[in-house]
């Protein structure tokens, strides 16, 4: 499901949440009026389900064409990923494209995925430094 976001100011919001996570973002540019936009709901709804890990968006362009052209958004549908406060990727992409879409995700899903696993690794390492040795006695 994607979450609307009303402005510049929403969007700025959401950007800034993002800083310190480990939460992947990614942000429709879109139309209402844009037919390539309505073909692509429910592809991306269906994308989105199969995601749990990534927080889904969408930005309408009718009530920001100049935020849309400040931040390089040319054409409608356009896609952003954004990660740990960082704008990742910016990028055009309609609806018969969503093996892209896909391809973005794991790409930048997968790198921060894994420096994940590294955390927990590690955590779990440190942990087991403090447990008493099988020798010791009580």
């Amino acid at each position: 499901m994607l979450t609307q976001l009303a402005d510049e100011t929403a969007y700025r919001e959401l950007v800034a949440n993002t800083q310190g996570s480990d939460r992947l973002v990614m942000v429709e540019f879109a139309g209402a009026e844009c037919r390539a936009c309505q073909k692509m709901a429910p592809k991306l709804a269906q994308l989105a389900r199969g995601w749990p890990g990534v927080d889904f968006y969408q930005i309408l362009v009718e009530e920001n064409v100049d935020f849309f052209k400040s931040i390089g958004v040319e054409r409608a549908p356009s896609f952003q990923i954004v990660s740990a406060g960082t704008v990742e990727e910016l990028f055009a992409c309609g609806p018969s494209k969503i093996p892209l879409i896909r391809e973005k995700l794991l790409q930048h899903g997968s790198h921060r995925q894994s420096h994940q696993r590294l955390r927990r690794l590690s955590a779990r390492l440190r942990g087991w430094g403090r447990m008493p040795s099988l020798g010791s006695s009580a």
